[in-house]
């Protein structure tokens, strides 16, 4: 059978249980709100209350922060109005942070001091992703916008390209201080630093490009202006070289933008070397050139004249040229040097009558002791522009001496001939080609010519001169030998009186 009777212990030990729990209960329900230790308004609580809020850096309320009290590690949510609250939080100092997607991550550090309820200052969240944007230009002056310029964001490696506009634009980077780099062909690559300083958007100052390589176009001209064709045009330091077309254009291409010269040269001009200079930062510059033309030398004449007389000779040397150039009035002054007879730089007068500067060397003087020391040295003509710049523009040399003489034949020693005489002279045979030259003088302290004639042929023994002579006055008469190279001897003279 069993045993229904109760243990004495256990049946104590339970209303022991049951008077506690009674006590407890009548406890807090006597004053509940001072003894609830939940409650921050209890004295004696050891929790309290925690709010705020968040905004963006235009105080506009942020939904969806996440708000971490660290003590605890326990967390809030922001509302639309950017509120949050924490309740039952330890009374120890510690920090709150604030976490959301696209945001800059921020903390607060909060201090109770006997508080149990705070309300922390508003905290501002700044965004982590931003807005990049700018333009790129040429640096000329006036600059133009760049198309399809390479933008490159290096912390992110992302790559944006200006439209026509030479604009481009990031959205979405990450808000780390950096460099964007930029890169066209043909112009030098560049870069700017970009620092945020917690904005959201950053638009970069204008980016102006220079030119890497360009080119160089001009024209060639004369200095009296006439367009070279032709010409030579250089680049010193690749020795790239181009020529003018027809109208004394010319082009390099694919220069690179560094000091540089050119060289241009043409035949019958002097060479030229002028700087390049890329002005305004342009992509292409123009060289104009203007070539000083070389004085020409038209015609030399080196040659002997020996003029017989009864009681001497007299042998003389000519220098004649007749020089031009395209640059009118650019001629300052003409010499003629021989170097195996050290004649330097004697000057030529200028002959308005002939069109040739000239001078002449007698026989015997300080530059020419005998003329046959002259036979085959070489006479150079040179040049003085009106710049200082001397020119050799040719030389010749002296071919032949004619010591023989035309011998006369009448009339002659005073004999007396008509208004239009006949003046004959002995067959002249020296070797080589040459024409007569007859001239007539009247005799007295002046004497003038009266009568020439010039290129007589070799054949001839006589000739009638052809205008009236004054009757009763005495003349003379000489006959001149003249090669082809205008080398001369004279004749004695022969006297005459017109009846």
């Amino acid at each position: 059978m069993c045993d229904l009777r109760e243990d004495p212990l256990n049946v104590k030990n339970f209303r022991r249980l049951i008077i506690y729990l009674l006590i407890g209960v009548l406890a807090l329900s006597c004053d509940a709100p001072h003894l609830n230790p939940l409650d921050p308004s209890n004295s004696d609580s050891q929790y309290g209350r925690l709010s705020g809020s968040v905004t963006n850096s235009s105080s506009q309320p942020i939904l969806n922060v996440r708000i971490i009290w660290k003590n605890q590690n326990v967390m809030a949510i922001s509302d639309s109005l950017g509120h949050y609250s924490f309740s039952n939080l330890e009374l120890k100092d510690g920090w709150l942070t604030f976490e959301k997607n696209d945001y800059q991550s921020d903390s607060l550090y909060v201090q109770w001091n006997s508080r149990k309820n705070i309300a922390v200052n508003v905290k501002q969240l700044y965004r982590n992703v931003g807005i990049l944007d700018g333009y790129a230009c040429t640096s000329s002056t006036p600059a133009q916008p760049l198309s399809n310029v390479q933008v490159i964001w290096k912390n992110q490696n992302i790559l944006a390209i200006t439209n026509s506009s030479g604009y481009f634009k990031f959205d979405g980077l990450l808000m780390n201080d950096g460099i964007v780099y930029y890169a066209k062909d043909g112009f030098v690559k560049d870069s700017a630093a970009v620092q945020w300083n917690k904005r959201t958007s950053v638009t970069l100052d204008i980016k102006y490009l220079k030119f890497s390589s360009g080119s160089i176009y001009g024209y060639v001209r004369s200095r009296s202006g006439n367009l070279i064709s032709g010409a030579s045009v250089t680049l010193k330091s690749t020795g790239i070289a181009v020529q003018t077309g027809a109208n004394g254009y010319y082009r390099i291409d694919n220069v690179p933008h560094n000091p540089d010269s050119l060289l241009f040269q043409a035949d019958g001009y002097s060479s030229s070397t002028l700087a390049v200079s890329w002005t305004n930062n342009s992509e292409n510059t123009e060289v104009d050139a203007s070539l000083n033309a070389n004085p020409k030398l038209n015609d030399v004449r080196i040659y002997s004249s020996i003029v017989n007389d009864y009681t001497s000779t007299k042998a003389t040397l000519y220098v004649q040229a007749k020089v031009s150039d395209e640059d009118v009035g650019d001629v300052d002054s003409v010499y003629v040097s021989c170097a195996d007879l050290n004649i330097q730089k004697l000057p030529l007068a200028y002959n308005f009558e002939t069109g040739y500067f000239e001078t002449s060397i007698n026989e015997g003087s300080s530059l020419l002791s005998s003329i046959e020391n002259a036979i085959g040295k070489m006479f150079s003509i040179i040049v003085r522009d009106n710049q200082g710049k001397f020119f050799n523009v040719g030389s010749s040399f002296l071919k032949r001496i004619i010591r023989d003489q035309v011998n006369f034949y009448s009339p002659a020693n005073g004999q007396t001939d008509q208004k239009n005489p006949t003046l004959k002279w002995i067959k002249f045979q020296p070797g080589f080609n040459f024409t007569y030259m007859v001239q007539v003088y009247t005799v007295g302290a002046l004497q003038q010519l009266v009568w020439q004639k010039s290129n007589i042929s070799s054949a001839d023994i006589q000739v009638v001169v052809n205008t009236n002579l004054i009757s009763g006055l005495n003349y003379y008469w000489v006959i001149w030998c003249i090669d082809d190279y205008q080398n001369r001897s004279r004749s004695k003279p022969a006297t005459f009186v017109v009846q």
